[in-house]
């Protein structure tokens, strides 16, 4: 049992060093221009969508993420959400990270992200409910 938990631990450690290092975090070409974009995570076992409630400018944002099981795109109620966002070119993180609100029906709202330039910015997800991880890379390009 505890091999398996180490084991665990550790493949989730080399997951987030990939994601950091920009080796592969589900990310791929930006998001739609109103701030929207879909993408199963790195595992393959969530769905994160992320849609900008008043489209995307520099300074702050707010998102709605709706977290959904992969293979039955039922909701994924409950899971703890945690978000960071990346200049990926200047290769920094925001000043400080986003706050997430659970609404309870498999949506999140995700606010104070804050997008400091004009410029592409990765917003990174991760999403953990039991033995339920994932993570994903949403690329958007900012005014």
């Amino acid at each position: 049992m505890a091999v398996a938990a180490a084991a665990e631990t550790l493949a989730r450690a080399a997951s987030f060093a990939a994601c950091v290092l920009g080796l592969g975090c589900g990310a791929a070409e930006p998001g739609d221009a109103d701030g929207g974009q879909t993408r199963v995570g790195a595992n393959g076992v969530v769905e994160f969508e992320a849609r900008a409630q008043e489209g995307l400018a520099e300074g702050r944002n707010e998102f709605v993420v709706e977290l959904r099981h992969a293979e039955t795109s039922e909701p994924l109620v409950g899971a703890a959400l945690d978000a960071e966002t990346v200049m990926r070119s200047m290769g920094h993180q925001a000043a400080a990270p986003p706050e997430v609100l659970d609404l309870g029906d498999g949506s999140y709202r995700v606010t104070e992200v804050v997008f400091s330039m004009p410029g592409l910015w990765e917003l990174r997800l991760s999403a953990e409910k039991g033995a339920i991880y994932d993570e994903v890379g949403l690329l958007f390009e900012v005014p």
